[in-house]
């Protein structure tokens, strides 16, 4: 018997509003794994926002390039901002490719990230030479969890087989 603050006998849950409780959960728990493995956004809305995300964030950076510049941790800062605008030019580019290729093509590290790489070291260098050098790491950083979050969800299940040798065991 469960009992409430004050010691007086609580109300129990009957075998039905037991089953009932779990009936919700699960329903709800499969609603919500629905909803979660759903994209946020189309394919062609993910592409505009996106850019528009870039666009902001390259034109901020310019904006405030003086501030920047005033002490390391402003410095930093900005690097960081690169990081997010390599993010936002990644997005741009694989949805770019995505719409045009269809949804199988796959990003390649040599084109497309290297590219992306590029255009946001030449925006993070026009603020300054640590702005750069801390994009081009908190950058890296980013493509190695996108890479593994997208290993989780994408990859292929591999299946180990294992060689039996042709001697029997006494």
């Amino acid at each position: 018997m469960y009992y409430a603050i004050d010691k007086t006998p609580a109300v129990q849950l009957s075998a039905f509003d037991k089953q009932s409780n779990k009936n919700l959960k699960s329903v709800l728990n499969n609603n919500l794994s629905i909803f979660f493995n759903k994209m946020a956004f189309s394919t062609e809305y993910s592409l505009i926002f996106a850019l528009m995300l870039s666009l902001l964030t390259f034109s901020g950076m310019q904006i405030f390039k003086p501030w920047f510049a005033v002490s390391q941790l402003n410095v930093i800062f900005g690097g960081y901002l690169g990081s997010l605008l390599f993010t936002f030019l990644l997005t741009v580019v694989g949805n770019f490719e995505n719409l045009v290729y269809g949804k199988s093509y796959q990003m390649k590290i040599v084109p497309e990230v290297a590219l992306c790489l590029i255009l946001t070291f030449i925006a993070s260098a026009s603020i300054h030479r640590v702005c750069a050098t801390t994009s081009i790491l908190f950058s890296l950083v980013y493509l190695y969890f996108i890479n593994r979050h997208s290993q989780r969800i994408y990859a292929a299940p591999t299946v180990t087989v294992t060689a039996q040798s042709g001697k029997k065991k006494k």
